[in-house]
C-alpha cells in the first residue's frame, strides 16, 4: 500500500475559518485523471490553505475505494461508479469523452462522422482494470467496433501514442485532450453522428469522517480547473452540460 505520506491527523483538518485548514489529507486517484484536473489546482490550493499538505496516490479505481474505505486514503478522486455503504459520494461533473484518430485517417475529414463509418474499425482502450476500459467496451459494441485486446494502453499517453502513429481509433477524456500535461497533438477529434458519451466524475470520503471543510474546498477548487480548462475548447460535439451534477 504505496500510500506517500505518513502524517495521519485527520481532525485538525476541520479546524475553525480563523484557524483555517491544516494537517495531510491523502487524495488518491486515477492517472486518467488526476494529473489532468489536480496540477492546476495545486498551487491555488496551497495559497488558499497554506497549512493543507495534499499527499496523491495514483491507483486503479477499484483498489483506491478499497483503501479508502479501510482508512489507508482520506479522499477519492475518480470516475463513477464509486461503491461502498460507508462512503459519501459527492458528483462533480460529467466529462465529455471523444473518439480520436490519426490526423491522417480517412476519417478525419473534418466533416461529421457517420456511425456506420465506424463499424469494424480498431478501437484502443486501457487494461480492463480502468472504468475508461469498461466503457470503451461498450462503446465498441454499440458502434460495432472492434476493441483491441493486444494493444491495451498502460496510460492515457500510451493511448495518445498508439493513436497517433495510425493503430486504431481510442476514446480519450476533454480534460486529458485540453491540458497541457495531455493535449490533443497528432490527432483528430472525430465529429460522430449522436456522439454522447461522456464519463462522470466523483470525489469520496468515508462516512463520518472529519474532513468535511477540506472536502468542499477541494470540490470546489477542482470543479473550477475543470471548467476553466474545458471553457476556451470549441469540440465538434456538444454533450450535456460537462459541469452540472454527475450522475453514474
Amino acid at each position: 500500500r504505496a500510500v506517500l505520506g505518513q502524517v495521519r491527523d485527520i481532525e485538525s483538518l476541520a479546524k475553525s475559518a480563523t484557524t483555517g485548514l491544516t494537517g495531510t489529507l491523502r487524495l488518491g486517484t486515477t492517472p486518467t485523471l488526476g494529473p489532468y484536473l489536480l496540477s492546476p489546482i495545486i498551487a491555488d490550493l496551497h495559497r488558499s490553505a497554506p497549512g493543507l499538505r495534499l499527499y496523491v496516490q495514483e491507483g486503479i479505481p477499484d483498489a483506491q475505494t478499497l483503501a479508502l474505505s479501510r482508512g489507508d486514503l482520506d479522499i477519492v478522486l475518480g470516475p463513477m461508479p464509486i461503491a461502498g455503504d460507508d462512503l459519501e459520494i459527492e458528483p462533480l461533473m460529467r466529462e465529455p469523452l471523444y473518439l480520436v484518430s490519426a490526423v491522417d485517417d480517412v476519417l478525419a475529414t473534418g466533416r461529421p462522422v457517420t456511425p456506420a463509418a465506424l463499424e469494424g474499425r480498431a478501437l484502443l482502450s486501457l487494461d480492463p482494470r480502468h472504468n475508461l476500459h469498461r466503457q470503451a467496451v461498450m462503446i465498441a459494441t454499440r458502434h460495432r467496433m472492434s476493441l483491441m485486446h493486444d494493444y491495451e494502453g498502460t496510460s492515457l499517453d500510451s493511448l495518445h501514442q498508439m493513436v497517433a502513429s495510425g493503430l486504431g481509433l481510442s476514446v480519450l477524456p476533454a480534460l486529458y485532450l485540453a491540458s497541457d500535461v495531455g493535449g490533443s497533438a497528432g490527432l483528430a477529434i472525430l465529429d460522430v453522428v449522436g456522439w454522447r458519451e461522456h464519463r462522470s466524475i466523483a470525489l469520496a470520503r468515508r462516512r463520518g469522517s472529519s474532513i468535511g471543510a477540506a472536502f468542499g474546498v477541494i470540490a470546489e477548487q477542482l470543479l473550477g480547473s475543470a471548467q476553466r480548462l474545458l471553457a476556451p475548447a470549441s469540440p465538434p460535439v456538444s454533450p450535456a452540460d460537462p459541469f452540472r451534477s454527475a450522475s453514474p
